[in-house]
C-alpha cells in the first residue's frame, strides 16, 4: 500500500506542474504570448490525455496476455515514469520555445501513461477495501501536489527555471 501511495505521489507532483505552473513557464521563460499559449500550449494537455488512453489500454492488454496484474501495471507505470523523466532533459536544454512545448508534451504523454495502472493497481489488490486503497492513494498524491506551489513557485520566483524539472525528473526515475 505504501509504494502504491509513494508512486502517486511522484505522479501527482509531476502532473500537478502541467496543471498549474505550465502557462506561467512558458510566458515568463520561454517567452510566448498569451496567443500563442492558447494554441500551442494546449499541445501537452492532449498529449496527456493521449497518454491516458494509451497507458491504460497497453497495461489491460498486458494483463490479458500475461495473466499477471502485477507485471502488467508495474511495466507499464515503470516504463511511463522513466520517458517522462528522460523526454525533461532535452526540454531543459534546448533554447526553442516550440521544441520546449514537444519535449513537454511528450513527457506529458507517458507521465499520464501512468493513470491508468495506477488506479488499476487499487482494484487489483484491495478486494473489499479498494475504496480505501484508492482514497489513501488519492490523499498522498494531493498531498504532494500541494507542495508544488511552494517548491516550484521558490525556485522559479529565485530564476531558476530548471530545478523543480531536475526535482519532477528525479520524481519519475524514483517512483517505485
Amino acid at each position: 500500500m505504501w509504494f502504491i501511495a509513494v508512486g502517486y505521489c511522484c505522479f501527482f507532483f509531476g502532473t500537478n506542474f502541467y496543471l498549474t505552473w505550465y502557462p506561467t513557464y512558458l510566458r515568463e521563460h520561454r517567452h510566448m504570448t498569451l496567443q500563442a499559449l492558447g494554441v500551442i500550449g494546449s499541445i501537452p494537455l492532449f498529449a496527456g490525455m493521449a497518454g491516458d488512453l494509451v497507458g491504460g489500454s497497453l497495461s489491460d492488454f498486458m494483463f490479458k496476455k500475461t495473466g499477471k496484474a502485477r507485471f502488467a501495471r508495474s511495466i507499464v507505470a515503470a516504463l511511463g515514469f522513466l520517458l517522462s523523466g528522460v523526454f525533461l532533459i532535452p526540454d531543459a536544454t534546448t533554447e526553442s520555445a516550440l521544441a520546449s512545448v514537444l519535449f513537454l508534451a511528450t513527457s506529458f504523454f507517458f507521465l499520464e501513461f501512468v493513470i491508468g495502472p495506477a488506479w488499476a493497481v487499487p482494484m487489483d489488490v484491495g478486494g473489499q477495501f479498494n475504496g480505501t486503497v484508492t482514497g489513501v492513494m488519492n490523499m498522498a498524491g494531493a498531498l504532494a501536489a500541494s507542495l508544488t506551489p511552494l517548491v516550484f513557485g521558490y525556485y522559479f520566483g529565485k530564476g531558476s527555471w530548471m530545478f523543480p524539472f531536475s526535482l519532477h525528473q528525479a520524481s519519475c526515475c524514483w517512483a517505485p
